[in-house]
Order: structure tokens, then C-alpha cells, then sequence
């Protein structure tokens, strides 16, 4: 038996729950005995127990009562067995069994055999719903080798994923040089992804005038003035090739930029259904090469909000890290990898990823993302669980988790989407109550129970809430009210922080978008004060503030404070002539936008020169788009 099965045994006759226990534990289950239903009770709201095997005849309480009574106790996470030697009716059994739902109802004497036989087959049965198939492509993280047929199957039994496990998927699918078509989709927008030979290609995107002076815009390749001509002529990059005013590799770019533009919407923490066909439509569509490709999943994961990646990892902190037997070595050039380099040390070390954490001192950020980056690239595993002794880490790990609890919701706690099935809900609690449960600790300093208690509770919690269809209707609709009420906080809260900084004060202003972060985190106007926050104080790399720009909807990046935060991410990589045009385009967006207007009168970096496409024939645009290349 791969784990000890926990079993609270409920009888008031000694001798014969004597008997039952020794017999049960030469079996190599662990029982707990309970001779009142009152020390049943409280023996189940301390300790985690699998089964239950309870005799309806007790003192003060019926066995049927206090089953639906453990039952409530444990939100169904129990699997009970009914005895009794007096109720031998068959009506009685019947009905005892649709009340409680009851694996079965044993007549004393009973053969042993039978209970042995019932116990083996409910727990050899939750053994193999490891491997369900919402869990499939989660599973891919703690696999050493791969092939292509596993990967199929993975995806072909996932109703949905997470966006932040996209990377891994297509990463595996070109290092399966599968060809094919990987269609991923949300709401009623659907997004084709094409490989060929595992080489990554995207949907051709169709651009008219309107959708080339936004872009041209939002890159600050010219001023707004200039843009004007785009439209008035009818402009697109069809028409701008044939005319000799770009070339057709400048052309090719463009289009490469704009559909991965496209994918940015994908980049946030939402259900996405996903299948994967041998087909290819026979079409044109852009093939991507392997340094794009790459640069496409790094700034995917940077991307990718901080949460997923606490409520995924946090869970198996106590599993040791493995190397991949073949590894792609391909990680050693990206910048979150070369500037951790001791981090990724100790990650191949095989501990545990408490132990690197706790060691490495590095930033959450920095943590996770370089970890599931390794992951993604299959350079690492998750190996087996290990026995954790350090109380001060796991005292650490548990602090992290609570936090993150604290702001997701049910499913998000359980590690779920909206789309889980009852089945895999009733599942993941299982697991997660047998993982995080305080009677797992032993001889732990009361910090750490309680806190271990304080993270039980919000798992017990979120069961309870979804653990039925009713409860996941009541609690749909509670959560679309709370929604509300935070979006519509998260608004006045964004304004406030708005007008603080437009007049300079950014330290007033920080507090509150910490607030609208932990309400709405993917808030697009959040992001861009975020950027503009830490480019002004120097806390982000200017890299990465230009990846989460990337991300931004296509509204966000048509205002004002949008191509002002490009300007100070021009600054910021030393680009004076670029910073200038982008307060330019700031202020013929809103006149009266103060901080444009500080920058240009008081900034000595900055040139007055503007960019004209027309009358450059497009060399100037170019040469500006090269140089940025």
C-alpha cells in the first residue's frame, strides 16, 4: 500500500473493536478507536481520517447520525462502512445506506475477507484516480521522459488548462517535432497554433489602415501627426510594399509582432479549452524562427501573474527537484537564468524547493519564475516527496501559502478552474487535505500547527462551498457579487492612485494599487501604473516592464499614459530620441497631460526631432525598427 490508510473505528463493544483493530492494522491500515460519538467527532475535526467504520447501535447517537454528521465534518472526504449485529432488516440496511451514502452496510458476524476485500478495492480505486484527466498536462511536470503519444494523450483528455501551462504544452509539442494544429479557445474566441515539424507558426493576422496606424503608434516609430496619412490614403502593408515604401522583410516582421500581440490575451490566469489535430489548414501563416519562438514562451512565463505560480508550486514544496535524463539546455541564455545562477545550483542539487527557497534569497518573483521557466524547458522534474524536519522552513512555506490563500478563490484554493468536475473537486480536496492536514506534524512547535490549521481550514472552506451543485450555484453567484463590488472598488481606487501620480506623488499612490493588485490583479490600467510606478522608482528591470506593455489591451495602449510610460521605458534603456517621440504622441493624445509635459521641459536627454514617415519614404522607420531588433 503505497500510503497509510487512516480508519476511525466507532464501536462500544471493546472486545470486539479490539479484535477489528489488530486485524486491520496487521493489514497495515491505522485505526483510531472510538468507543462514544462524541470522541468520534472530535477525534474527525482534529485528524484526517480516509474510512470510517461505525456501528449503528452507540450511546447518546445513531450510527446514521453521526455518519451524515462525519460526513459534514469532512465535506464528503470520508469513505464510511455501517455495522450492526441488531438492524439485520433489509429495508433498514437500504435505507441507511441512501442517507449516508455508505460504501456498504456489514451484518455482524461478517466475514473479514469481505471488509478487507471492500477496504482494498475503495483505496486501490483512489490510487488510480491520480491519473485523471483534467490533471493530465499538470502531470507532464513530474515526468522524465516523454514521447510523443503520451503528450497526445494528454492533451487530448484535458477539457482545460491554465494559460501559464501553454509553454510547456508547445514546448513539448516542438520538442516532439510534432506537426499539426494545437487549437486553444475561451468565451468565443479561439486561437490556432501551427507546427510543423515542431516548428512554431502562427495564424497570418489580416491588418488594415486602422489596425497599422495603432500599431505604428503604439511602437513609436513616428508621431501621431504623421499617422494621419495611413488612414487618409488607405494605407496597408500590401499596398505600402507594392509602393516600395517597405521591404517585404520589414513587412514580415510586422505581421510576426502583431499575432503575437494576438496570444497576449491569452497571458492571464483563465480556463482555456485546448485540442490538438494532425491537420494543417492549407493556408499561409507565419513561421516562426527558434530564437522567436523562444523569446515567445520566456515572455509568455514573465508574463504569466505571480498568484498561478503560488497556488501551483506552494503545494509540492516539500518534493524534491529532479534533472531531466536529456535536457535541452537551452535556458542558459535568458536573463532570469543568467543572473541566478547560484539559484539554479541548488535547484540541481536535488533538494527540496522549501530548502532552495529558504536558501537561494531571491524574490517571490524571481523564484517561481525562474523555476517553472526550468520546468517548461524540461531541463527539470518534480521528483518525490521528502520528509521535511526544518520547521523553520516549512513554517516559511506555510506563511507563503496562507497569503496566497487568502486571495484566491475556492477553485483557485483547490487548484481547480470553474470547468472541474465534481469528481475531480471531491479529488483534489482528498489530496490536499492528506498533504496539509495538522495531524501530519509531529512534535512541530505551535507556530506551525497553528498555522497548519489556518491553511486546513481555508481547503475545508473552499470545499464546502463547491462541493455539490448546489453549493457551486449559491456560490457563483456570490462570487459574481463580490466581483462586482471589487471591480467597482478597484475603479474610484485606480483613479485616486491616477491623479496622485499625474501630480507626482508616486508614495501616496503606492499603497493603493497594492490594494486594487490584491482585488483585481489583472487589471489592464493596474499594469501600466505598475510600470509606470517602477520605472520612476528603478524596481523593475526596463525588459521586463516592456514585456507586461506587450501584454496590454489594444484600448490601454491607445491613451495618453500609456505612450508616456514609453517614454520612460525609452529613458530607462537609454533611447532619448525614441522618449521624445512617445511624450510627443502622449500630449497630442490629451494636451494637458502634466507629466508629458514635466519630462519635456525638464529632461536635458531629451531631442526635438520627430520622425515623418512620408517624406522619408519609410527608411527612417525602418532604420528605427532595426536598430530596436
Amino acid at each position: 500500500m503505497a500510503k497509510k490508510v487512516k480508519i476511525l473505528l466507532v464501536e462500544d463493544d471493546k472486545k470486539f473493536a479490539e479484535s477489528l483493530s489488530r486485524i486491520l492494522s496487521n493489514e497495515g491500515y491505522e485505526v483510531v478507536h472510538a468507543e462514544k460519538p462524541q470522541t468520534a467527532i472530535s477525534h474527525c475535526k482534529l485528524h484526517h481520517f480516509d474510512a470510517a467504520l461505525v456501528d449503528c447501535m452507540l450511546p447518546q447517537m445513531n450510527g446514521i447520525d453521526l455518519s451524515i454528521k462525519l460526513k459534514e465534518i469532512t465535506g464528503n472526504g470520508i469513505s464510511l462502512y455501517l455495522m450492526s449485529g441488531i438492524y439485520k432488516d433489509r429495508n433498514f440496511s437500504v435505507s441507511a445506506l441512501k442517507k449516508t451514502n455508505a460504501k456498504s452496510f456489514l451484518i455482524k458476524p461478517f466475514e473479514m475477507e469481505t471488509l478487507l476485500a471492500q477496504l482494498r478495492e475503495t483505496f486501490e480505486e483512489q490510487k488510480t484516480e491520480t491519473q485523471l484527466p483534467e490533471q493530465a498536462v499538470k502531470n507532464l511536470f513530474f515526468q522524465d521522459s516523454l514521447n510523443a503519444a503520451q503528450l497526445f494523450q494528454a492533451i487530448e483528455h484535458n477539457p482545460s488548462i491554465t494559460s501559464a501551462e501553454v509553454p510547456l504544452v508547445i514546448n513539448c509539442l516542438m520538442l516532439q517535432k510534432a506537426s499539426g494544429t494545437l487549437l486553444m479557445s475561451f468565451d468565443k474566441e479561439s486561437f490556432p497554433l501551427y507546427f510543423s515539424e515542431g516548428k512554431l507558426c502562427l495564424e497570418m493576422p489580416s491588418i488594415d489602415a486602422i489596425q497599422l496606424r495603432g500599431y505604428l503608434s503604439r511602437k513609436d516609430y513616428v508621431i501621431q501627426d504623421d499617422l494621419r496619412v495611413i488612414l487618409e490614403n488607405t494605407f496597408t502593408l500590401k499596398l505600402l510594399q507594392e509602393g516600395n515604401h517597405i521591404s517585404p522583410h520589414f513587412r514580415t516582421l510586422i505581421e510576426k509582432d502583431i499575432a503575437m500581440q494576438k496570444l497576449s490575451s491569452l497571458r492571464q490566469n483563465q480556463s482555456l479549452k485546448i485540442a490538438f489535430t494532425p491537420e494543417v489548414p492549407n493556408q499561409k501563416w507565419l513561421e516562426l524562427t527558434p530564437g522567436e519562438a523562444d523569446d515567445l514562451l520566456y515572455d509568455w512565463i514573465m508574463s504569466t501573474p505571480l498568484i498561478w505560480f503560488k497556488a501551483f508550486y506552494v503545494k509540492y514544496m516539500s518534493f524534491s527537484i529532479k534533472r531531466m535524463s536529456t535536457q535541452q539546455n537551452k535556458t542558459s541564455l535568458f536573463p532570469i537564468v543568467a543572473a541566478n545562477k547560484p539559484m539554479i545550483s541548488m535547484l540541481l542539487n536535488g533538494k527540496t524547493l522549501s530548502e532552495v527557497m529558504s536558501e537561494a534569497k531571491v524574490d517571490d518573483n524571481t523564484f517561481f519564475r525562474l523555476l517553472h521557466l526550468l520546468f517548461v524547458y524540461r531541463e527539470l522534474y518534480i521528483g518525490e516527496k521528502k520528509q521535511v524536519t526544518n520547521h523553520v522552513t516549512q513554517v516559511e512555506r506555510l506563511k507563503s501559502l496562507l497569503s496566497t490563500l487568502e486571495h484566491q478563490d475556492a477553485y483557485e484554493r483547490l487548484g481547480l478552474n470553474s470547468n472541474s468536475s465534481e469528481q475531480n473537486i471531491k479529488k483534489s480536496y482528498t489530496d490536499l487535505s492528506q498533504n496539509l492536514h495538522p495531524d501530519k506534524l509531529v512534535d512541530a512547535p505551535e507556530e506551525l500547527v497553528n498555522l497548519s490549521k489556518q491553511v486546513y481550514e481555508r481547503i475545508q472552506d473552499a470545499y464546502n462551498n463547491i462541493k455539490s451543485p448546489d453549493k457551486r450555484e449559491g456560490y457563483k453567484r456570490a462570487q459574481e457579487a463580490q466581483k462586482k463590488e471589487k471591480i467597482a472598488t478597484s475603479i474610484r481606487l485606480l483613479e485616486q492612485s491616477y491623479s496622485l501620480m499625474v501630480r507626482g506623488d508616486l508614495s501616496g499612490a503606492e499603497p493603493l494599487l497594492q490594494e486594487v493588485e490584491n482585488n483585481t490583479p489583472h487589471s489592464q490600467r493596474l499594469k501600466l501604473l505598475q510600470c509606470w510606478m517602477n520605472l520612476k522608482n528603478k524596481k523593475q528591470p526596463p525588459q521586463q516592464v516592456s514585456r507586461i506593455l506587450q501584454t496590454l489591451s489594444q484600448d490601454e495602449k491607445d491613451t495618453a499614459p500609456y505612450h508616456y510610460v514609453r517614454g520612460l521605458l525609452s529613458l530607462a534603456m537609454n533611447e532619448p530620441s525614441k522618449a521624445t517621440m512617445s511624450f510627443n504622441n502622449a500630449l497630442s493624445k490629451d494636451s494637458d497631460f502634466m507629466p508629458a509635459r514635466r519630462e519635456m521641459a525638464n529632461n536635458p536627454k531629451l531631442d526635438k526631432k520627430s520622425v515623418n514617415i512620408f517624406n522619408s519614404d519609410l527608411k527612417d522607420v525602418v532604420g528605427l525598427f532595426f536598430k530596436k531588433k
